[in-house]
């Protein structure tokens, strides 16, 4: 089984360090090592700390990514987003069979209503296709069009919230 798990890039962000390390650590005790990890790491020593802090040799960083380059816009260009995302999520989805994202307040308008648009098309492409793990959420709260378009965009995935007020929000708000 190959298991992708996104949003581990700096494994010196200790709380996404944590998660991921504990994660993987224990899917791979619970799945008696017939798994391979792969991970988003920016760097080869985000890579290395990976593994030497999970002790285990199984894991690999994510190579399984469309060139953007290949995807040039002028300017800002939604189409050409949306284009890169399919294609990752086509990369993503023909290699592995799970895909899972780490949790964090990244399924949130607070930063960016744009960006989080992306980000839940991009789950849900996935989802459509591997089982998708959403581990350890925040998610929301979503204001105007999006509040729907997120109980659209996330209805085929498993969300693991990581707090009471996240999981009363996707009962009680979405109905997810």
């Amino acid at each position: 089984m190959k298991v992708m798990v996104s949003h581990i890039p700096n494994t010196f962000n200790y709380g996404s360090a944590m998660m991921a390390i504990n994660l993987i650590y224990y899917l791979n005790k619970k799945i008696n090592d017939n798994v391979g990890f792969f991970v988003d790491t920016r760097t080869d020593e985000d890579l290395q700390n990976l593994i030497k802090s999970t002790g285990l040799k199984n894991i690999e960083a994510n190579n399984k990514l469309p060139d953007k380059k290949d995807f040039i816009a002028t300017g800002k260009n939604v189409n050409m987003d949306l284009n890169w995302i399919g294609a990752y999520c086509d990369e993503i989805t023909n290699y592995y069979n799970c895909f899972i994202v780490l949790g964090g307040d990244d399924l949130s308008e607070y930063y960016s209503k744009e960006q989080v648009t992306y980000e839940l098309f991009k789950i849900n492409r996935i989802a459509a296709k591997i089982p998708v793990l959403l581990i350890g959420q925040t998610v929301g709260p979503f204001t105007a069009w999006r509040k729907g378009y997120a109980v659209d965009m996330l209805k085929t995935s498993r969300i693991f919230t990581r707090d009471y007020l996240t999981s009363e929000y996707l009962k009680n708000e979405l109905g997810i």
